[in-house]
């Protein structure tokens, strides 16, 4: 049931009440990959972070489980990923500007030209992935198949006015001539050499957008101004802004042909149940793709559950059936670790990530459980129905909605939330708060009930109004309206356009005051209810006990139309209520109350309350009383990265007891500091579990001198002739020719190499 709440809602520091507009557009369709040229599942591939040299840069094996399905033996059973988007690493270029700073800190010219000179490095990145495409499509007898590529324009800061020189020309950005040249200069610059490689096994689509929002009022013409220029190319022109980054909604008055919009959950330090679906929404409305976002945190539980709520928002909103972006950190990525991990949790990220690739993957094969819609069951006898209750007041501010019409029974008067905007709503809002600083209700059920079995109560779920789901939601007890006892904190649910609580304990209580206590989640201001139902379960009657004895003041209670089961049990205290905490606002939670811990199981002790004159089973004698039942076993979860000394490593609970214990396994010598001309290297063996370093040695640095390529000891011609074709992609090198033939120190072999190599040779140069 839909329910399109006409609120008009508050706010941020301020009670600031805005004219009611519509939130709701026309949706557009979530973008085909027909708009990319048939491309749809584009991997984010960073290469450039000139502080780590080399080792930021992707090989031939980096990109292999990539572009290639690998099973648990390594083998290639498929495609993978079918394009790429090469771009840097938010870090500091070689200036000492900042690569994704936008006017704060800009880049230089110099900069522009090492960064190109990055994409295409001999034997890494662009190299690399047409190589192991190359490797790919021999393995499965493919001989049509390209990687797509998109590659990145760099930011041209209005405010660099001493940008410097680019193919000759010195520019000063606050010109908007300028700028365009700058824009013009990095399209064409890496066009050239990509068709100069003659790349086989890939596909020139297009370029990327590096900065993340809008800046500027000089951005528009910047990016109009790519677009029509790589158009009149015949190429895209594609856009990846942060969650609700300005200027996300209007990313087609731009130019671009394809926008991403980031969840952005991943990183948050608490999680946000609903971002990723929210997320989905204003794909939806604006014809956006969903980026998958995951982190090498993935391997852990908690983190791995998170990024199970990506899958599954992609699959809801759809999504997965259209063109999908995927961030996974840097080299090594995140599915490259998941695809050689020997930890099954870890290694189904990689399996995951493929299915949902193809557009196979399914809920079942997430595990997810499949949450039934609210329905009030008609075997319980609803107490509360008609019932006074106290608490926070419902939020009314005097602009005539029809949510606002309080009457003061919304909770208890058997009406459901099944309208678009009418009075079955009671409005929690974060400025009415109780006492604790919490939002809260009491209901007073006129006299001592025994033997309750339910708690329930419905929400509405409209975030683009400012409704979200009820937070730490507590469930609270009393006979005589003072002192309260905790009963449970019932798992918050999710159904369609619901939020609801359908609490059943073990064991049944007594309560005449039954109170319901939650706080708003940090990014909404309201929390709304239908409905706070408390009742017990109508017993069978025995054969001829007349029906009209089956329940008390059943004449009282409203009649329902629909049923629930009531086999939908929740724990008693359960830790899994949902939470929402949005980054870059401010949470309206207080901490609670510690007495709220004192007791957390059932509080009931309900005693025989059969009628003691009644002796028609007078050899009966066995003690009726309820059991009390046992605290719940303690489930040992593990709780953050391994613990490791020199034999074993492990994880451990909350509590302190070690879990997973193994043995360390040592994995082969890996050189993780190259040796150079200068100074020494250093190889390691780690644990290939938990990574621990168990075997370091030093490296001696090389005995060859700079640009003694083929290593005999002298440079000579051949050296020269060795390098030029290196440079030019004919001759493949080793890492020490690498570093070798690197004479001018730039951290790649380039065009200044082979010709210093040429005068050393000559002996007009020496280092």
């Amino acid at each position: 049931m839909k329910k399109v709440l006409s609120l008009v809602l508050v706010l941020a520091l301020a009670l600031v009440v805005f004219p009611f507009v519509s939130y709701r557009t026309s949706a557009a369709p979530l973008p085909s990959p027909s708009i990319i040229n048939g491309y749809e599942n584009i991997c984010l591939t960073y290469h450039f972070r000139p502080a780590s040299g080399l080792s930021a840069n992707q090989t031939i094996a980096d990109l292999l489980p990539y572009v290639a399905y690998l099973d648990t033996n390594k083998n290639i059973q498929d495609f993978f990923f079918d394009s790429y988007l090469f771009l840097p690493y938010n870090s500091t270029a070689p200036s000492g500007a900042t690569l994704h700073g936008g006017t704060n800190n800009p880049t230089i010219a110099s900069d522009w030209t090492a960064y190109v000179d990055d994409v295409f490095l001999n034997n890494y990145n662009v190299n690399a992935l047409n190589s192991a495409m190359g490797r790919a499509k021999t393995t499965l007898k493919n001989d049509t198949k390209k990687a797509g590529v998109f590659f990145t324009i760099l930011y041209p800061a209005h405010n660099q006015k001493n940008f410097g020189s680019l193919g000759g020309k010195e520019l000063d950005l606050s010109k908007k001539e300028d700028r365009e040249y700058a824009i013009k200069w990095i399209i064409d610059e890496q066009i050239r050499r990509y068709t100069e490689k003659g790349y086989e096994h890939l596909d020139l689509v297009g370029f990327y957008w590096l900065e993340e929002e809008i800046y500027s009022e000089f951005d528009r013409s910047m990016m109009l101004y790519a677009s029509e220029y790589l158009h009149s190319l015949g190429l895209k022109f594609i856009w990846i802004p942060w969650y609700q980054a300005p200027g996300y909604s209007q990313w087609q008055s731009y130019g671009f042909d394809l926008a991403c919009l980031q969840p952005n959950e991943i990183w948050q330090s608490t999680t946000m149940p609903n971002r990723v679906y929210d997320c989905g929404e204003l794909c939806k409305t604006y014809g956006m793709s969903m980026q998958i976002e995951t982190r090498h945190e993935t391997a852990q539980q908690n983190y791995f559950d998170r990024y199970i709520k990506y899958l599954h928002g992609g699959i809801k909103c759809g999504a997965m059936d259209a063109v999908k972006f995927y961030y996974q950190d840097g080299k090594t990525g995140v599915y490259y670790a998941a695809c050689y991990s020997d930890e099954p949790l870890f290694r189904s990220v990689y399996d995951l990530t493929y299915q949902y690739a193809k557009g196979t993957l399914t809920e079942e094969d997430l595990g997810l459980e499949e949450v039934p819609p609210f329905e009030v069951p008609e075997d319980v006898d609803w107490v509360s129905y008609g019932k006074t209750y106290t608490g926070c007041q419902s939020y009314t501010d005097g602009n005539g909605m029809p949510y606002q019409d309080v009457s003061g029974n919304e909770l208890t008067d058997g009406v459901l939330g099944n309208s678009t905007n009418g009075t079955e709503w009671h409005a929690y809002h974060k400025s009415i708060l109780d006492e604790e600083n919490r939002m809260s209700t009491t209901i007073d059920l006129g006299e001592v009930h025994t033997g309750l079995t339910h708690v329930m109560a419905q929400f509405n779920d409209y975030h683009p109004f400012n409704i979200g789901a009820p937070n730490d939601l507590k469930i609270y007890i009393s006979e005589d309206g003072e002192n309260f006892t905790l009963l449970a904190t019932p798992k918050v649910k999710h159904y369609d356009d619901d939020f609801y609580i359908n609490y059943v304990p073990k064991t049944p209580f007594d309560a005449r005051y039954v109170k319901m206590s939650f706080t708003n989640s940090a990014s909404y201001n309201f929390v709304f209810c239908a409905e706070f139902l408390v009742g017990k379960q109508i017993e069978e009657s025995d054969p001829g006990t007349s029906s009209e004895d089956t329940t008390e003041d059943s004449a009282e209670n409203p009649p329902i139309d629909s049923s629930e089961d009531s086999s939908d049990v929740s724990s008693d205290v359960s830790s899994d209520v949902s939470s929402d905490t949005s980054s870059g606002e401010s949470s309206d939670e207080t901490t609670d109350d510690p007495s709220d811990s004192s007791d957390s199981s059932d509080s009931s002790d309900s005693s025989d309350s059969s009628d003691s004159s009644d002796t028609s089973d007078s050899s009966d004698t066995s003690d009726t009383s309820e059991p009390i039942e046992p605290p719940e076993p303690h489930v040992h979860e593990r709780n953050g990265g391994w613990h490791h000394d020199e034999y074993s490593h492990w994880y451990e609970c909350d509590c302190g007891v070690a879990l997973n214990i193994g043995t360390h396994i040592v994995s082969d010598w890996k050189v993780t500091v190259q040796p150079t001309v200068e100074s020494d290297g250093v190889r390691e063996k780690r644990c290939t579990i938990c990574t621990m370093v168990m075997e370091s040695e030093i490296l001696p640095k090389l005995d060859y001198g700079y640009g003694d390529f083929n290593k005999n000891g002298e440079v000579d011609s051949m050296d020269y002739f060795m390098l030029k074709r290196n440079y030019f992609g004919i001759l493949t090198s080793d890492e020490e020719q690498l570093v070798i033939g690197d004479v001018n120190k730039s951290g790649a072999i380039d065009a200044i190499d082979y010709v210093m190599t040429k005068r050393i040779y000559f002996g007009i140069y020496s280092y």
